[in-house]
């Protein structure tokens, strides 16, 4: 397999992913019993759709445009890190005070 066309179907999965977590957590019982904020959601869709949007930009130019593929791995470095801030929600509480994963409201 070329390394070109592991390029893009990365970029394509990449794409799949930003969708489907705006797609998941849109919903209003999105992902069982915790919920994410629109805010946060919204931030990492936009940063995603950016992302990927510049990259291929940098990928169909024949990597000429050197700045754009740097801002665009930037902003899947954001989209990253706001995927991650999401994945944290569903980190098990710890401690005397937490509260059970029934109670958790």
């Amino acid at each position: 397999m070329s390394p070109e066309l592991i390029v893009y179907v990365l970029t394509f999965l990449s794409a799949v992913v930003v969708v489907l977590t705006r797609v998941r957590l849109s919903q209003d019982l999105a992902a069982g019993q915790h919920q994410v904020g629109m805010g946060t959601v919204n931030l990492h869709s936009t940063f995603g759709v950016v992302a990927v949007l510049l990259w291929l930009v940098y990928l169909v130019t024949g990597h000429d445009m050197l700045l754009v593929g740097i801002v665009a791995l930037f902003f899947y470095w954001l989209t990253a890190l706001v995927g991650v801030m999401i994945l944290w929600r569903w980190m098990p509480s710890r401690g005397r005070h937490a509260s059970g994963s029934a109670d958790d409201r």
